[in-house]
């Protein structure tokens, strides 16, 4: 799959499943594919991809001085898209799912992306434990309302664990439009935790860990094979 000239939206309605992480890794494993890419973060108030300085994020307010969804600003994402030579990466906000899903399913959008000769994955993010139904019930959702649209799976072990791999599981066998799952496995161990937390608190990439000397050299040894797990299944999906 050609990395240029993809809108990759990051998409789920309950909040605090690890979008922004994942929406993180996802730019930073782009960029260095292909430089030519813009990162975008959306939603009334939530924008913890902005911190992340390295990324160069731009901020969308999806919300007008009456505290409604302005369509406009949404139109604003997508304009410079269809028309420009990059990629994007777009982390939506829980908060404004249903208004980012009802634009997006909205036959203008879709046909604009195809005239320009564009496209669009969704990428859901789905956690274990107690938020379990509820992440796994929107991706049902986003599933079903985008029928012909390339959708892969995040999962997100950091609130529990599956033993089984999810994307062979027998409900999601039918939809061929599912082209990968991303796993970010669960860290149990304590220096493994310790290493990935304090990059996140930091809102370092895992490039700027290398010069950063918060980190030791075993930490940074624990990143680089944590980053190489994941880009392993990233080009597996998009090579």
């Amino acid at each position: 799959m050609n990395n240029r000239d993809i809108a990759h939206i990051m998409m789920q309605s309950k909040g605090g499943t690890g979008k922004s992480i994942c929406s993180s890794i996802l730019a930073q494993y782009l960029y260095e594919k292909n430089k030519g890419l813009s990162v975008i973060s959306t939603g009334p108030v939530h924008y913890t991809l902005k911190n992340y300085k390295h990324l160069n994020v731009k901020k969308i307010d999806t919300l007008n001085k009456e505290q409604r969804v302005d369509q406009s600003n949404f139109d604003c994402i997508f304009e410079e898209f269809i028309k420009g030579n990059f990629s994007m990466v777009v982390d939506t906000s829980s908060s404004d799912f249903l208004s980012f899903n009802h634009y997006m399913i909205n036959d203008v959008v879709s046909s604009l992306i195809l005239e320009y000769n564009k496209q669009y994955i969704i990428h859901c993010p789905i956690t274990y434990g107690q938020n379990r139904d509820e992440t796994i019930s929107c991706l049902l959702r986003i599933i079903e309302d985008y029928p012909n649209t390339p959708i892969i799976i995040w999962e997100n072990e950091f609130f529990g664990k599956n033993q089984n791999s999810f994307i062979n599981a027998s409900i999601f066998n039918n939809p061929n439009h599912i082209i990968g799952a991303i796993k970010l496995e669960g860290l149990y161990d304590n220096i493994e935790k310790q290493a990935f937390s304090m990059m996140l608190r930091k809102y370092k990439t895992f490039e700027e860990i290398h010069e950063d000397n918060d980190f030791d050299s075993v930490e940074k040894e624990i990143l680089e094979r944590i980053k190489r797990s994941i880009w392993k299944q990233l080009d597996f999906i998009f090579n």
